[in-house]
């Protein structure tokens, strides 16, 4: 199922819901390279477990998914964590794969890291409307 595809300095992860829970089916190198792990540490992994820390908002990112299942995309900030436990901050666009009744089947997150010091990485949407998590 992997496609590998690459948007640039822009990092993809890809989830499915099973057994109420969201797995991580598909991830791009670039989404690698920020975080540290292997592709092979990560398919089949609940991303919570990987990336959650103490000041990740979950509700902020559940409020997006509940408007990706709404048919809608939705942005969100998150400070999250790499593989080695260093924090970093992300610009994340949800959007979701639907079957032909509309029923999402999978979550795209489309993110680039936020960094201070270039100016190409800290821009994803308007800060100022994008929720926090």
């Amino acid at each position: 199922m992997q496609n590998n595809h690459s948007f640039g300095t822009v990092g993809l992860l890809v989830t499915e819901m099973q057994d109420g829970h969201p797995v991580i089916v598909e991830v791009n190198d670039e989404e690698l390279a920020y975080n540290g792990f292997s592709r092979e540490e990560l398919i089949g992994k609940n991303p919570i477990d990987c990336f959650d820390t103490p000041e990740t908002n979950q509700d902020v990112i559940i409020s997006a998914q509940r408007s990706v299942e709404k048919g809608k995309s939705a942005h969100f900030v998150a400070r999250i964590k790499k593989k080695d436990g260093t924090p970093y901050a992300i610009r994340c666009l949800v959007t979701g794969d639907y079957d032909k009744n509309g029923k999402i089947l999978r979550y795209r997150y489309i993110s680039t890291v936020i960094d201070d010091d270039d100016p190409e990485l800290s821009r994803f949407g308007r800060a100022d409307i994008t929720a926090h998590a």
